[in-house]
């Protein structure tokens, strides 16, 4: 997958400061992210809402991150010379954290987590034929199977799900998160707005 120039070096500059590569630091996001299912369910089971979780979510990784990058001089001034890129950013935060982490959780409560996370990735593919028109990508065979087979996985646990009214209500929060994460995913291509440390301070 084509990426652009400042993105590509944004990310390497982030590998190389951790020592990873790109891919081994999305296939531990990946298995991150797993967790955040089932620690949904289990702070419904506790009584709070899906607004508060999501609300704790981004307040939590808030936190986080901002105390891994507010010691380090190089990322203070990371965090300032962003302020040129507030507006993209903003949108980008009530796009890809604040919409997904509030629509996804909102679904954790209805519907199957690994339905969930599938209608989630079936709904982002719309960032394949958007990125191909937009910002003029191109994909291989291989993308295209790759999303065939998540829209095949989707539709096999959808037939399978015995799904209520509320459940139906799910399915289509977990769309519309997905959706909003690939408004994420070609936002932060078109506006170049790189990636980093000082980034994820700003969104979250």
């Amino acid at each position: 997958m084509h990426q652009q120039p400042g993105r590509r070096a944004a990310v390497s500059g982030s590998s190389v400061a951790w020592g990873l590569r790109p891919e081994i630091l999305a296939l531990l996001a990946a298995m991150a992210n797993g967790t955040i299912g089932p620690f949904s369910r289990i702070a419904f089971e506790a009584g709070a809402g899906h607004a508060e979780i999501a609300f704790f979510k981004c307040f939590g990784a808030f936190i986080i991150v901002a105390s891994i990058c507010l010691p380090f001089a190089r990322h203070r001034r990371g965090l300032i010379e962003l302020r040129h890129k507030a507006l993209p950013l903003c949108v980008l935060s009530a796009t890809g954290i604040a919409g997904v982490y509030f629509l996804v959780t909102w679904a954790y409560r209805t519907v199957s987590i690994p339905l969930v996370s599938l209608l989630i990735y079936a709904a982002g593919g719309l960032v394949l034929p958007i990125s191909a028109l937009f910002l003029g990508e191109r994909f291989g065979m291989r993308q295209i199977m790759i999303f065939a087979l998540i829209l095949l996985g989707a539709v096999l646990l959808y037939a399978a799900a015995d799904l209520t009214a509320n459940g139906l209500s799910g399915v289509l929060l977990a769309l519309l998160g997905g959706l909003a994460y690939a408004v994420f995913i070609v936002g932060a291509k078109a506006w170049k707005v790189g990636s980093g440390l000082a980034h994820l301070v700003w969104m979250f």
